[in-house]
């Protein structure tokens, strides 16, 4: 009647019942009946025998079982079900002992899946006939609990298993091989979400059994699901049940949300089954004791309030489940495993399917008298994942035509167009974006939310790699990891990413340890730490193509103009890319690339390694103060801390060592590459929450003025929930590498990749730099007797003025091109008068000629491998020390110095003037020297009275000669000493020049 009445209305339904009586009243009623759809009465199937476990299938309607007795699986049809004459399925044998069994859908093809305790094996058999499709063998043993999703686009299986200590363990099966995938979460008995990517457990041997939610951070694709925890808290739970929607999670008679974060609403039954159509959420009875009270109760989906009454269920079908071996046996598996009391919504028959033991009960929905409610839930088919640049369509599925959605919380940029949402996410929308869709029909109302992922663009590794390299383009990466562990043999694992196409290429293995890698746009270079070789590959196919043997142990390599250089303790070498033939290097000693080239003693050399292009200080006879190496940046500060500094790609910063970053409570931990002259890339890994609460790690790229330290653009590239565990804390690998247009960041098993934007943002404001764009070491190839030395000032906000930081004689500079004109004839006057007054001062005990050859020997041999030549003069140091400044006041220096020659006739002539003046000049101030006082010791003589003036005389020549003797005995010892200082600071062999730090 209730049916009726919410069928026509109460008045109608009076006016037919009254119009029955004249009409013919059975007639009209079993029409009314008919057109009402008066459903089917609670039914009572009687099985043959006592089952442990049940699993139906929602296309066919038809119910699989597991009997203990007799180790095999029987098929139901629906039609039996229903009381019709029907040919059941021939039961099937499987292993000892069968506890559980599930109904899996994996595209076209479904099927029956089933675990056994005393059988390491899970069979699958087919959903229609039970035929055996495969017998998959487990790495789990006493198997105990096998569960799937209703997703059929996931293609895995899950199952429980434990040892003797029943600790448990989740293992996976791929459908798609048919093979087992071994472990993939702790814990015992577990639940999968309905989209299979949420995995539920517990921790079965410890107290309490803990409450767990994991997400899979792998893609259907992967061979093998990876899960990590996104919940866990440190309390006790009795089992899950996941709503087949996706929205929530039911523990007991508590809903939670789908991640187990946050609780939503209290039930007073214990949810067994949610049914779409009517949306109802139900569940048994129990009272305070936990004692069934065989009622089935219901509550609204969209409101969680009581809907219709309640429905009785007999207390036999629902008593203690039966136990499936002896209390007392050695396994404790055995003695937690129990029949199981199973609910299956049959929505295409609008109709509960309740099975326990030997008896299967059909319970209509319409016996719960619910109220005639649309489901308040919207769905989508369009993907949820999109990318940088990637236009997404996402189309919304109302459940039910009759409600109103209304979408709020919008990501800049999208559009909504009837139930389609448009957008092309940008490069700063990176992260979960959760749309809020408002349902509303009537009185109900409630709000759903849509995670909407975008990702930065990236590409899943086949390993967590120890190190990154990025080619100088920025079109390829090379990964690399330890791919063998102790005690087996060290290797290591390349793999090469197309970074347009986001990539992995090629894979080798190599028995190398401890590499360093360096790459360009056709080959990368491995060197061992410790040996004396390079191995060469090829980029695309890292097919090995040579091995560079070095005379030395190679401590470095890199790449520089078409050449491959090695630099080891004390010898440099280089190789011909083109044919790999040996480069003949004249200098000897390690070396190291720098921004402005590569630096060796203090030189650097010309692209051909051959002679040095300019130096940044020098032992020679310096013309002014000496400058304290090459320096541009903020003159109050930064100024020197990267070196020279220019934007080629080839000269960008790339950090390769592995930074470990540790997991706490709301910590940033940046991680710092060069990316331009005056720009930084900064990846900041953020994490937050508690010891016991979950966290989400957010991977952050800042870029910023190294100048200033301000911010000039922050990029989101990814956000992760992992585990927090105070037991265990998680760790995250992260590395970064970069190009003036590109960065990469592997974080775990992804890479990143972030194009950067050109231009930059207006707020961004380069730093000033400047460089000397000339190659010209030494003055001798003067025209009229001027050289020109050009310089490029960059960043900043040009028009630029360029000065000398202290004036010189025959130097002068364009203060708007900053071209340096040197008047070389007044340089080598200045040189002459420096040189020939050092080199006079040395020359007291010796003849002039000889300390000028001495200072020939000593300087000439290391000038002349520098120059390239013959000298043709005696070498001095001239510095040039520039100050660059912009029109907003911004301040840089450059300092590094060339060589002067100074012509020997002159120097000789001008040596030996100096050395006859310096001797004179000695000489008079000998002889105004006052008398030495008389020796209070010594025994004065009383001359005779007619010789008195004369031996006067002779006395004082006497003691003059004396001082003389002295102060020429200290004269050669300060020669002596200074010679040796003089052979100390010029080497014959050039001295190993100290790391600078770039």
């Amino acid at each position: 009647m209730s049916l009726l009445a919410s069928k026509f209305g109460l008045p109608n339904l009076r006016w037919l019942l009254s119009s029955a009586r004249h009409v013919g009243g059975l007639f009209v009623i079993l029409c009314l009946l008919g057109i009402a759809e008066l459903p089917a009465e609670v039914k009572s199937v009687a099985l043959p025998s006592k089952f442990f476990d049940f699993a139906f299938n929602p296309q066919t309607g038809d119910l699989a079982t597991i009997q203990t007795d007799d180790n095999t699986v029987a098929l139901f049809p629906v039609k039996y079900l229903d009381g019709k004459a029907v040919d059941l399925v021939a039961p099937v044998k499987v292993g000892p002992n069968p506890v559980s069994i599930c109904f899996k859908q994996f595209g076209e093809k479904a099927y029956f899946a089933v675990v056994c305790v005393q059988d390491s094996n899970l069979y699958l058999l087919d959903a229609t006939d039970l035929k055996r499709i495969a017998k998959i063998s487990l790495s789990g043993s006493v198997t105990t609990n096998v569960i799937c999703s209703s997703n059929p686009e996931d293609p895995f299986i899950y199952y429980n298993g434990g040892g003797v200590d029943f600790r448990g363990m989740c293992g996976a099966v791929d459908l798609r091989t048919m093979s087992d995938q071994g472990r993939v979460a702790e814990g015992g008995r577990s639940e999968i979400s309905a989209n299979g990517r949420l995995l539920y457990f517990l921790s079965l041997g410890v107290s309490p059994t803990g409450f767990n939610a994991a997400r899979m951070t792998t893609p259907f694709s992967a061979s093998k699901p990876v899960f990590q925890v996104a919940y866990h808290e440190h309390t006790s739970v009795s089992g899950y049940f996941p709503d087949p929607l996706g929205l929530y999670t039911a523990v007991g008679p508590v809903i939670y949300t789908d991640d187990l974060k946050k609780r939503v609403a209290s039930l007073n039954f214990n949810v067994v089954a949610v049914a779409k159509k009517p949306p109802l959420i139900m569940g048994f009875r129990y009272d305070q004791d936990q004692r069934n009270l065989g009622v089935l109760q219901a509550v609204s989906y969209n409101s969680f309030r009581t809907a219709g009454n309640p429905v009785p269920v007999s207390k036999t079908f629902v008593t203690t489940p039966q136990n499936l071996g002896p209390e007392n046996s050695p396994n404790r598996a055995m003695r937690h495993l129990f029949s199981r009391v199973r609910v299956f919504p049959d929505e295409t028959r609008g109709r509960l399917v309740c099975a326990s033991l030997n008896q299967v009960c059909l319970i209509p929905f319409t016996e719960f008298e619910a109220p005639d409610e649309p489901l308040l839930h919207v769905t989508t088919k369009s993907p949820t994942v999109y990318r940088i640049g990637e236009p997404a369509k996402i189309k919304l599925d109302r459940a039910d035509p009759r409600v109103e959605l209304q979408i709020n919380n919008l990501p800049d940029g999208a559009k909504v167009t009837g139930d389609e949402i448009t957008w092309t996410p940008t490069s700063l929308q990176v992260g979960i974006h959760n749309l809020e869709l408002s349902l509303k029909q009537g009185e109900l109302e409630r709000t759903q939310k849509l995670p909407i992922t975008v990702e930065s663009r990236k590409v899943a590794l086949p390993f967590s790699p120890t190190g990154i390299a990025l080619s100088p383009s920025g079109k390829t990466a090379v990964v690399w990891t330890n791919q063998v562990q102790p005690p087996g043999p060290v290797a290591i694992q390349f793999a090469v990413v197309d970074l347009a196409k986001m990539k992995v290429g090629a894979t080798r293995t190599e028995g190398l340890a401890n590499v360093q890698v360096d790459l360009d746009e056709q080959h990368i270079y491995l060197r061992e730490a410790g040996g004396a070789f390079v191995q060469v590959h090829e980029l695309d196919t890292l097919k090995r193509l040579k091995t560079l043997y070095s005379d030395d142990t190679v401590e470095r390599i890199f790449v520089y103009e078409g050449k491959l250089v090695t630099s080891g303790r004390s010898r440099m070498s280089a190789y011909s890319i083109a044919d790999w033939s040996r480069i003949k290097v004249p200098v000897e000693g390690p070396c190291e690339l720098r921004n402005i080239g590569v630096v060796w003693n203090n030189a650097v050399l010309d692209k051909q390694l051959k002679n040095a292009r300019l130096l940044l200080n020098s032992t020679l006879p310096t013309l002014g103060n000496p400058p304290n190496g090459m320096r541009s940046g903020r003159q109050s500060g930064n100024s020197g801390q990267y070196g020279l500094l220019t934007g080629e790609a080839r000269q960008i910063v790339s950090q390769e060592e592995a930074m470990r970053l540790q997991v706490s409570p709301g910590n940033v931990n940046p991680l710092h590459a060069m990316v331009a002259p005056v720009l930084r890339a900064s990846l900041e890994l953020q994490s937050t929450g508690s010891d016991n609460i979950q966290a989400a790690q957010r991977l952050s790229l800042s870029l910023k003025d190294w100048l200033r330290g301000a911010e000039v653009l922050r990029l989101p590239l990814a956000e992760k929930e992992v585990s927090r565990e105070y037991r265990n804390p998680q760790q995250s690998a992260v590395r970064i590498a970069a190009t003036a247009s590109r960065v990469i960041a592997a974080w775990d098993n992804d890479l990143y990749a972030v194009d950067l934007p050109a231009p930059l943002p207006a707020e961004f404001k380069s730093g000033l730099t400047a460089i000397p764009s000339h190659s010209q070491l030494d003055l001798s190839s003067a025209k009229n007797g001027i050289v020109k030395l050009s310089h490029q000032p960059s960043g900043g906000t040009a028009p630029y003025t360029l000065t000398f930081a202290a004036g010189s004689s025959g130097l002068e500079i364009d203060e708007k091109t900053g071209e340096v004109q040197v008047n070389v004839a007044e340089v080598q006057a200045r040189a002459l008068e420096l040189l020939s007054r050092t080199l006079a001062a040395h020359a007291t005990a010796s003849a002039p000629t000889v300390v000028l050859d001495e200072y020939l020997t000593n300087q000439g041999a290391a000038q002349e491998t520098l120059i390239g030549r013959k000298l043709t003069g005696a070498p001095v140091f001239l510095p040039l020390h520039i100050r660059i400044q912009d029109t907003e006041g911004q301040l840089t220096e450059l300092r590094y110095g060339v060589i002067v020659e100074v012509p020997l006739e002159p120097l000789k002539a001008r040596l030996k003037t100096a050395h006859e003046a310096l001797v004179a000049e000695r000489a008079a101030m000998i002889a105004k020297s006052p008398p030495t006082k008389k020796d209070p010791a010594e025994p004065t003589a009383t001359p005779p009275a007619d010789d008195s003036e004369d031996l006067s005389s002779a006395k004082e020549l006497r003691r003059l000669g004396e001082k003389i003797e002295v102060l020429e005995a200290r004269i050669d010892l300060l020669t002596r000493q200074l010679a040796e200082l003089i052979k100390l600071q010029t080497p014959s062999a050039p001295a190993t020049p100290k790391s600078e730090k770039p």
